[in-house]
């Protein structure tokens, strides 16, 4: 692959709080399409490293480039908003006055074109949630709650997507499930993919490459 099918570089990039080292001097390049799977003990620093790539943390050293521009370093950092990715936490964060339609439609509002509606329209039934358009966040169960911010954070179409465990606490035929349409609608829209998960059965399902961070160590499986 050329240095033009980088969709992520991470290069000497670490992270501290209050003294404690986070991370330590992380270097891995992410390919345009491919999915990523980060694995390894709570408090190993997966969702420092989440975070650093969507720029909701600065790095104390390195630096992130998304196709080769420069996004993070100690002394930069372009905002989430201008970074084109999406992100899914553990927990939904739906915005609780809107229903299921409008937070979808939110995340879309600066990137309207004429083809959107129809790549929406798409999403919403591959991750059937048709039946859940008018419904409020409060109305919907967990795992429903789950395909509907999968489906805001890709109605924006992102061309970089971060989930942090978006699969946790799920029962295994629901997760099973879930997880089939998340690599099925990734890879219609050829979204690279970020994943973090504990689960080696999740990992090894929908991932082209696993690393695994321990101590702030990243290392490839």
């Amino acid at each position: 692959m050329n240095q033009s099918s980088v969709q992520l570089s991470v290069k000497k990039l670490s992270k501290s709080y209050t003294n404690k080292r986070i991370l330590e001097n992380i270097s891995f390049e992410v390919m345009s399409g491919e999915s990523v799977v980060l694995m390894g003990p709570s408090g190993s620093g997966k969702t420092t490293l989440l975070r650093l790539i969507a720029g909701l943390e600065v790095p104390d050293d390195g630096e992130i480039y998304l196709e080769n521009m420069l996004v993070s370093s100690p002394d930069k950092a372009i905002p989430p908003f201008q970074r084109n990715l999406g992100v899914v936490f553990q927990s939904p964060a739906l915005w609780p006055h809107m229903d299921v339609m409008s937070n979808i439609l939110f995340a879309t509002k600066k990137k309207e074109t004429s083809g959107t509606r129809g790549i929406i329209e798409l999403i919403i039934d591959e991750m059937e949630i048709r039946s859940l358009l008018k419904a409020s966040p409060a109305q919907l169960s967990g795992g429903e709650a789950r395909r509907v911010s999968i489906a805001r954070a890709l109605a924006a179409m992102p061309k970089l997507m971060l989930m942090d465990e978006p699969l946790t606490n799920l029962d295994s035929a629901l997760k099973e499930k879930m997880l089939e349409m998340i690599k099925r609608v990734t890879l219609e829209f050829k979204t690279t993919l970020i994943y973090i998960t504990h689960d080696e059965t999740e990992a090894r399902y929908i991932s082209d490459k696993c690393y695994r961070l321990n101590k702030g160590i990243l290392t490839t499986e």
